[in-house]
């Protein structure tokens, strides 16, 4: 029979699981009741540490983002892109040559502690385009109206 181990990110939320799950490598626990920023923090924190189960240095075409620094590459120049813009990109990045939905990029982008606008998300897809455009990127960011976005790479720019 052949085993197969899988790198998962566990986060414990009840106590006879918390003993066992942290005495079994769980990363952290949270004791209920809880708010749900207290669920999010925790659970932000243990996706951005590198490891097998998420890359360190995601890649599309000649673009290159390290998670880990917030860094954007475009080849071997960096390229000066904000908090949320790297945010969005990473998320894109992720799911690469798929549609990301305007829901499923908000939710990944929200921010318990900030006021945003309801067209945040936009400018930042905008910001981030424009950027790219002017890098000469390799990639192209796609918009599905009312649905959503794509990252589309050298290859699949054609579609």
């Amino acid at each position: 029979m052949l085993a197969l181990r899988v790198a998962l990110p566990l986060l414990a939320t009840t106590l006879p699981i918390i003993r066992l799950g942290l005495n079994g490598g769980a990363d952290d626990y949270l004791v209920k009741p809880m708010e749900v920023s207290e669920l999010i923090a925790p659970c932000r924190a243990v996706l951005r540490r590198p490891g097998s189960c998420l890359s360190v240095v995601l890649k599309a075409g000649s673009l290159r983002l390290d998670t880990a620094h917030r860094e954007t590459r475009m080849n071997s120049t960096l390229l000066g892109v904000g908090r949320r813009e790297v945010d969005v990109l990473e998320i894109l990045m992720r799911r690469k040559n798929k549609v990301v939905s305007r829901r499923a990029l908000a939710e990944s982008l929200c921010d318990q502690d900030a006021d945003i606008t309801p067209n945040a998300d936009d400018a930042a897809v905008s910001r981030l385009r424009r950027r790219l455009e002017a890098s000469k990127a390799d990639i192209s960011m796609r918009t599905l109206r009312g649905i959503g976005w794509m990252l589309l790479d050298g290859s699949d720019l054609r579609r």
